[in-house]
């Protein structure tokens, strides 16, 4: 079932609908991107998150940071600021003027020292004017200004803390301000206030700190739409724990076992896009040795099952949702007949983790295709078995737990298409079974080779390296040898990968495809489901 988290703005106009579902979905994509799960909860809280009630994105940090960026430019190109200072001082040195006239007056324009005690006195506050907190701490209160200007000393004393911060405010900003607009002081004092509270939401967005944020600043800075959306931003952590997604693991963060088979199931599911599911049907395969005998039992039709669609149930079902009135048949309609598998199938799925692999989403694009491959043999076809190995300098095996987080090496930068075919033999000779396949996606030629003496490195020279190449062939005619078939899809063009593919392919009798990081998944999940989906008459 699915979580939801609901915000309201005002009685009867709700905010932002999301669900864990909702928010996971696009935490995955990011994962993915970068491997790291404290990053892709840092990217989904800055980028924000498409709202699926509006359709709308929900602004994230870096969207709203710009936001303030551009309220406090305008404030700085629109104002000026310096009639607000001076109207501060004439305004002292009127309450100083009239003080000073009343202490004549009373005093009949002598003092009782003579006049030099009036002149002291006035030297004194003239003085503490230069200041307008000091004068307001030390002098506004006298007898002489509550008496002489009690509305300006009222006000004074009611507004001490925000002119003195108006005060230091104009050190340190007057300069910024460039506008031809001028403040009155009580405008300036507002400004002050906002640009003020601008800031302070500015440096808690930089850290992180979403829960100190002030609500009626970023009302202030970019309206009621985007304060909901930070709101919705503020529970995203919250409605992954409930969704059950995350789980704490002291002072940090994990995926669930849920989470990870959600990720697989997602990956699988982005590939059926736009593939129409009469592409699984009866097609003619070269496989051998394997296959279905189709049952007389049948089940609604899910995203991986061999497309064996009984057409009298499937209509049937159609009438009773009145999507058959329509003109039309929904998926969710379709009816198949199940089947019982006669034979189990390996496959080793090889991925390139070289540093060339960063670009244009080919890395990405080929966890996907592991994940939904994984997923896909897992729920549809247990009895099968795939093992996913990564290859760079050298070759490791993979667990599936850990695709969401593989990331490419860096530190290990080079090819090694050999080791990565050894290991994927042995674990493949492992299972038993006489069906093999090995995999392989890549972008490039190798560039690392092992033999007797140990690793070597070698970078290509007239488009290719002699000896890697050398020992991955070798390698190629020692799997074929084992009856193991190849198929490499090679997300570049090229010519001089090209002619490697294709003199693999030679040897092998296997397929070589020449594709794109977006289509990569489609090809190999429809040619697996092709494959299993062979009948037996």
């Amino acid at each position: 079932m699915a979580t939801y988290a609901y915000l309201r703005r005002e009685a009867g106009n709700r905010g932002p609908e999301l669900s864990a579902d909702d928010v996971f979905g696009e935490l995955t994509e990011h994962l993915l991107d970068h491997g790291d799960l404290n990053w892709a909860l840092d990217k989904l809280l800055r980028e924000g998150l498409k709202d699926p009630k509006s359709g709308q994105r929900i602004k994230g940090i870096s969207q709203i940071l710009k936001d303030i960026e551009n309220k406090l430019r305008d404030y700085f190109r629109t104002y000026d600021i310096d009639p607000a200072r001076d109207e501060l001082g004439e305004m002292l040195r009127e309450m100083i003027r009239k003080a000073m006239e009343e202490a004549q007056r009373s005093g009949g324009g002598e003092s009782r020292t003579g006049g030099s005690g009036t002149e002291a006195q006035q030297r004194r506050w003239s003085g503490l004017s230069q200041s307008p907190s000091d004068f307001i701490e030390q002098a506004a209160d006298e007898d002489a200004f509550r008496t002489s200007s009690p509305d300006a000393s009222q006000w004074l004393k009611e507004n001490q803390e925000r002119i003195r911060q108006f005060e230091s405010f104009y050190e340190d900003y007057s300069y910024r301000f460039r506008g031809r607009k001028p403040l009155t002081l009580e405008q300036a004092l507002n400004v002050v206030e906002e640009i003020q509270r601008l800031e302070e939401m500015e440096r808690n967005l930089r850290k992180g700190n979403l829960e100190r944020v002030d609500p009626q600043a970023v009302d202030q800075v970019a309206g009621g739409e985007t304060m909901e959306g930070l709101n919705a931003l503020k529970q995203i952590k919250k409605l992954l724990e409930e969704g059950g997604y995350l789980a704490e693991d002291g002072y940090f963060v994990k995926l669930t076992p849920m989470a990870i088979r959600r990720i697989a199931q997602k990956a699988l599911q982005d590939i059926f896009q736009g593939v129409h599911p009469w592409q699984f049907g009866r097609h003619p395969n070269e496989a051998r040795g394997w296959g279905f005998e189709q049952q007389e039992d049948l089940k609604p039709y899910e995203f991986g099952d061999p497309f064996l669609l009984n057409v009298g149930e499937t209509i049937r079902k159609s009438l009773l949702s009145g999507e058959f009135t329509k003109g039309r048949i929904s998926p969710r309609d379709y009816m198949v007949h199940t089947q019982e598998r006669t034979s189990r199938f390996s496959t080793a799925l090889l991925i390139d983790m070289s540093w060339s692999m960063a670009w244009g989403g080919k890395f990405t694009a080929a966890k996907k295709v592991a994940l939904a491959l994984e997923h896909l043999i897992r729920t549809r076809f247990p009895t099968d078995r795939l093992h996913i190995v990564g290859f760079f300098t050298y070759a490791v095996q993979l667990k599936p737990k850990d695709l969401p987080f593989a990331n490419l090496n860096h530190v290990e930068p080079f090819t090694n298409m050999q080791d990565a075919l050894r290991l994927a033999s042995r674990l493949l000779e492992r299972d038993g079974n006489v069906d093999r396949q090995i995999i392989m996606i890549t972008d490039g030629q190798p560039t690392a080779y092992i033999r007797e003496d140990g690793m070597h490195i070698e970078w290509p020279y007239m488009g290719l390296s002699p000896n890697a190449f050398h020992y991955t062939i070798e390698e190629v005619r020692r799997i074929t040898r084992k009856g193991v078939v190849l198929n490499v899809f090679m997300i570049d063009e090229n010519p001089a990968l090209r002619s490697f593919v294709e003199e693999m392919i030679k040897i092998n009798r296997g397929r070589g495809l020449f594709t794109r990081p977006d289509q990569i998944g489609r090809y190999i999940i429809v040619d697996y489901i092709r494959q299993r989906s062979r009948l037996i008459h």
